[in-house]
């Protein structure tokens, strides 16, 4: 009789939250389809346009979110040697991997939990998890830095409203103040582990500004990547649409819902630059292209990153790595061809 009443209250609580759930669902999908007829002939276009997209032009941009992978590689590589983890930078390559092929797959951002997890296993101190979520808690201010240098610069160059900025500077800098008022007075225990990465960056000042530099590095080929697809689909200013692009991406990143967020970035980035004057066609086709090339690398980044954590010998790892990096490639290729020729 007692635990009666601790489960129907349970059961209560679990049934409200659902109906604000779908609530919630209804709300966002009621206006999508009734306005899905005016946005179908839209979707045929920009599917149309993407056929003559510049092939030249889409080489850079996978290039350049190539290169965007690899500075991000480059700021776990700083943050994690910081609390303690070991391995060579290629086994840091395919922790990261891994993560970036279940981030692609799954919502919420569980893509870096895996990562959190994966280079736990690298640190040979206690309590390996809490240290390496101190490091991501590091590597996550870098790169609100890097997006306040990103929604500046589109707020200077793209015409971007300037809110944004203010918003995200105002929470970097009081998530910075307490972590610094939090790091000084936990001296021992749970805290201490999970500060351990920001005591170290702060007496290494050398390695503090190469991954803020690595950070900033990675958001300016991802940027260029984007610049790269909008000249591709001819829309004028590719640098100002490339600087938009990469700052609705991010900022819909913010509250990941969707596999890979899928679908709600390609349509921040449709808004955005149709608010800025640009036609409708082309902003969904730079949209859909943005997500496919990007996926794209990602994809292949986790394909070879699975082959070479398979805990095979270094020889034979060497040669599934390569035939994987070949089909990974390949697979890469084939996505965007047919992401072309739709």
């Amino acid at each position: 009789m007692l635990d009666a009443a601790p489960k129907t209250m349970s059961t209560r609580c679990l049934a409200k939250r659902s109906l604000i759930g779908f609530a919630l669902l209804a709300v966002v999908l009621t206006p999508a389809v009734l306005g899905s007829h005016r946005v179908a002939e839209e979707m045929r276009h920009a599917l149309g346009q993407l056929g003559s997209a510049d092939r030249g032009w889409v080489s850079v941009a996978v290039l350049c979110f190539a290169g965007s992978l690899a500075f991000a590689v480059a700021c776990w590589w700083i943050v994690t040697r910081s609390c303690g983890a070991h391995g060579r930078r290629l086994d840091a390559f395919f922790r990261f991997g891994v993560g970036a092929i279940v981030q692609i797959l799954t919502p919420a951002r569980l893509g870096d939990a895996v990562r959190v997890a994966l280079f736990a296993r690298t640190v040979d101190a206690e309590s390996p998890v809490l240290r390496v979520g101190g490091a991501y808690a590091m590597l996550e201010a870098a790169r609100a830095l890097s997006l306040a240098v990103l929604l500046t610069l589109a707020w200077l160059l793209g015409g971007m409203s300037f809110w944004p900025v203010a918003i995200v500077a105002a929470i970097a800098a009081v998530v910075v103040s307490v972590a610094r008022v939090t790091a000084r007075r936990a001296r021992d225990g749970r805290f201490a582990r999970l500060f351990e990465a920001a005591r170290e960056l702060r007496s290494d000042r050398g390695a503090a500004v190469t991954l803020v530099g690595a950070a900033c590095a990675s958001t300016l080929m991802r940027v260029l990547g984007a610049s790269a697809l909008a000249a591709a689909v001819g829309i004028d200013s590719p640098l100002a649409a490339g600087l938009i692009v990469c700052s609705a991406v991010d900022l819909a990143g913010l509250l990941p819902v969707t596999p890979g967020n899928v679908g709600i970035a390609g349509g921040a980035i449709a808004v955005a630059l149709s608010a800025r004057g640009v036609a409708l066609t082309p902003a969904l086709a730079l949209g859909m292209l943005f997500q496919g090339c990007e996926s794209a690398v990602s994809l292949g980044v986790g394909v070879v990153s699975l082959c070479g954590l398979g805990g095979m010998p270094a020889a034979r790892r060497r040669r599934i790595v390569l035939v994987g990096g070949a089909a990974a490639a390949t697979g890469a290729a084939a996505t965007l061809g047919l992401a072309l020729f739709v």
